[in-house]
């Protein structure tokens, strides 16, 4: 699947469009940034992750260290993919950041009042998954899981934006 690398490619123009405008921030701006920054978030983990890995995500999620969690769930079924596989990845990802994420603010920029808060809620969406799907994790299990590293980076940022919208 190359569904990661046009996240990586969002990732990149994303990036430079929001630089570009660096010096006019504002909650919009903050908002675009909840997607760019998720959309790297999406490359490491299902692009090429810190270790090299491809598609790293699903094999970490069904052999790793919480697969306990879901063992009765997934008897019987293969452990490469259950209890998810690529396909579900995929959609999960882009309807939920791409669609999702890039719809609340594109709403917010055509309805500001009545979506205001539309950049808090990816940010909210984005610092759950990174403290609990990445860095909890991470830090009971003292080890290594995509999407870790950029959510040390993510997680922080969006705890900023928050508290200064909500100012």
């Amino acid at each position: 699947s190359q569904w990661p690398f046009f996240s990586w490619a969002i990732f990149l123009f994303g990036s430079g469009y929001l630089a570009a405008r660096w010096r006019t921030r504002d909650d919009y701006w903050y908002g675009w940034l909840s997607v760019v920054m998720y959309c790297l978030h999406q490359s490491e983990e299902h692009a090429y992750d810190l270790r090299g890995w491809r598609y790293a995500f699903v094999p970490s999620l069904n052999f790793g260290p919480i697969a306990s969690m879901y063992a009765e769930a997934c008897e019987g079924k293969s452990p490469t993919v259950c209890p998810v596989d690529p396909k579900i990845t995929l959609y999960v990802n882009i309807v939920v950041i791409w669609v999702g994420f890039g719809g609340c603010m594109v709403a917010a920029t055509i309805a500001p009042r009545r979506f205001l808060f539309a950049g808090a809620l990816n940010w909210g969406t984005a610092i759950v998954n990174g403290m609990g799907g990445h860095m909890l994790p991470a830090i009971l299990t003292s080890s290594y899981n995509p999407g870790v590293v950029q959510s040390i980076i993510m997680v922080p940022i969006g705890v900023y934006v928050i508290r200064s919208t909500l100012q």
